[in-house]
C-alpha cells in the first residue's frame, strides 16, 4: 500500500513538471511567432518607403526634362520672331509714311469742314436767340437742388481753396479759408436765390465755416439780405468808380445771422475814442527803414510770431488772380513790423495785413510808416481803396490805422481770428485817390 502511495505522487509530480514545461515551449513559441511578424511588418515598410523614394525621382526627371523642352521651344520661337520682324521691318516703315500722308490730308479735309460748321452756327445763333424771345421762360416751383462744388486749384498750399457752384440760374465763388474758418463770396450772378442759401450752409457746415462776407455793388444789396446776410460795412472806391458794400453772416448751429449786439457796437466806439487821443503822440516825421522784400523769409517770420500766440493775420490769399507786396518796417527799438498788400489792378482795391499787433510806441510808429509807405506805393500803380480789419477791442492797433489815415467804415460779427477763437472786427479803410476828380481835371 505504501509503495502504491509513493508511485501515485511520483506520477502526479511528473505531469505537474510536463504541463509546466508544455507551457513554456508554447510561450516561447508565441514569442518566436510575434517577433517574425515584426521582422514582416518592417520589411514591408522598408519596401514601401523606397518604393516612394523611386516614384518621387522619376518625377522630378520627368518635370525637368519638360521645363528643358520648353525652354528649347521659346528659344527657337524667338529666334524665328526676330527673323520675320527684320524681314517685314523695311515694309512696315514704308506703310507708316503712306499712313501719315493720308492721315494729315484726312484732318485738313476735317478742318475745313469744322470751319464751315462754325460759321454756319453763327449765322444760325441770332435767328435762334430771336425764336427763344417770344417764348415765356419757365418759373420754377420747387427750389433748385444744390450741385456738388467743383475743387479748383488751392492757393497756399491747401489752406485756401476755389469752390465753384453753377447751376441754371445761380453761379459763384466761394474761396475758402480751411486756417481761420472764413469764406469770401464772389457773385457772378446777381439774384435772390434759396439755392444760394442752401449751399451755402450746407458747405460751411461741413467744413467748420463761421464767417461768411460778401462784397456787392449798391444795387445787390437786398438779394443778400433777403437771402440772410446784414450789410455790415462800405469799402469806397472799391469797384474805382463805386462803392463796395460788405454784407456778412455768422453760421450758427441752426440758423445764420449775423447781428452785432449793443454791446459790442459800443465797446467799438470806446475802442476808437481812446485811440482818437492817443494819435496826438504819434509824430507826422520820424526816422524808420521800410524796405519791400520776398515772401519767403516774411512767411518763416509768419509762422514763428503765430507760435507765440502774438499773430494777427495770415497773409493768406483773398480775392481771385490778385498780386501780393509784402513790406518790413523798423524804428529804434521797436519789433521788426512786417505787413502785407493784396492788390487787383483792374479793380482798384487792396487788402492790407498786418503781422503782428503793436505792442509799444516805438512798435506803432514802425507799423505807421510801414502803413504809409505801402498807400504810397499803391496810389503810384493806380490803386483807388485800401481797407483792412482789426479786433475791436485793440486800442494800439486803432491808433496805428488812425495815424495812417484810416477810418472805421464798418464793423463785422466775428471778422477775425484772434489767437483760436473769432472776434468782432473793425473795417478800416482809406481812399488813396479819387479817379472821377482826377478825370474831371
Amino acid at each position: 500500500m505504501a509503495k502504491s502511495r509513493t508511485t501515485k505522487k511520483k506520477t502526479v509530480k511528473a505531469k505537474k513538471a510536463t504541463k509546466k514545461t508544455s507551457a513554456k515551449k508554447a510561450t516561447k513559441k508565441k514569442a518566436a511567432k510575434k517577433a517574425t511578424k515584426k521582422k514582416v511588418t518592417k520589411k514591408a515598410t522598408k519596401k514601401k518607403s523606397t518604393k516612394k523614394v523611386t516614384k518621387k525621382k522619376a518625377t522630378k526627371k520627368a518635370t525637368k526634362k519638360k521645363s528643358t523642352k520648353k525652354a528649347a521651344k521659346k528659344k527657337t520661337t524667338k529666334k524665328a520672331a526676330k527673323k520675320k520682324a527684320t524681314k517685314k521691318a523695311p515694309k512696315k516703315a514704308a506703310k507708316k509714311s503712306t499712313k501719315k500722308k493720308t492721315t494729315k490730308k484726312v484732318a485738313k479735309k476735317a478742318t475745313k469742314r469744322v470751319t464751315k460748321k462754325k460759321a454756319t452756327k453763327a449765322s444760325d445763333k441770332p435767328k435762334k436767340a430771336t425764336a427763344k424771345k417770344g417764348k415765356k421762360a419757365k418759373q420754377p416751383t420747387e427750389p433748385e437742388k444744390p450741385k456738388k462744388p467743383k475743387k479748383r486749384k488751392a492757393m497756399s498750399g491747401d489752406v485756401v481753396e476755389q469752390l465753384y457752384f453753377r447751376s441754371d440760374s445761380a453761379y459763384f465763388c466761394m474761396i475758402l479759408n480751411n486756417r481761420t474758418s472764413f469764406v469770401r463770396v464772389i457773385d457772378f450772378r446777381a439774384g435772390p436765390l434759396p439755392a444760394k442759401r442752401v449751399y451755402l450752409q450746407s458747405v460751411c457746415k461741413e467744413r467748420g465755416i463761421r464767417k461768411v462776407i460778401t462784397l456787392v455793388e449798391k444795387d445787390e444789396v437786398s438779394s443778400w439780405t433777403r437771402v440772410g446776410f446784414v450789410r455790415e460795412g462800405t469799402i469806397p472806391g472799391f469797384y474805382k468808380r463805386s462803392d463796395g458794400h460788405l454784407c456778412g453772416c455768422v453760421i450758427g448751429d441752426r440758423t445764420a445771422s449775423a447781428s452785432v449786439a449793443d454791446k459790442d457796437v459800443k465797446k467799438a466806439e470806446r475802442t476808437i475814442n481812446a485811440a482818437k487821443k492817443l494819435v496826438g503822440g504819434v509824430k507826422d516825421k520820424f526816422r524808420a527803414t521800410v524796405k519791400e522784400v520776398s515772401a519767403s523769409p516774411v512767411m518763416k517770420v509768419r509762422d514763428s510770431v503765430w507760435k507765440s500766440g502774438k499773430g494777427l493775420h495770415f497773409f493768406d490769399d483773398f480775392g481771385r488772380d490778385a498780386a501780393r507786396k509784402y513790406f518790413e518796417s523798423k524804428v529804434r527799438k521797436s519789433h521788426t513790423q512786417y505787413i502785407s498788400a493784396e492788390f487787383q489792378d483792374c479793380f482798384g482795391h487792396s487788402l492790407i495785413e498786418i503781422l503782428r499787433v503793436p505792442e509799444t510806441d516805438d512798435d506803432v510808429h514802425a507799423l505807421v510808416a510801414a502803413l504809409r509807405h505801402a498807400g504810397d506805393l499803391l496810389t503810384s500803380r493806380g490803386i483807388v481803396s485800401a481797407f483792412s480789419f482789426g479786433p475791436s477791442d485793440d486800442v494800439t492797433l486803432s491808433t496805428a490805422y488812425l495815424a495812417a489815415g484810416y477810418r472805421k467804415t464798418g464793423l463785422l460779427a466775428e471778422g477775425v481770428m484772434v489767437g483760436d477763437e473769432r472776434r468782432d472786427a473793425i473795417l478800416w479803410t482809406r481812399k488813396l485817390a479819387n479817379p472821377i476828380a482826377e478825370e474831371n481835371k
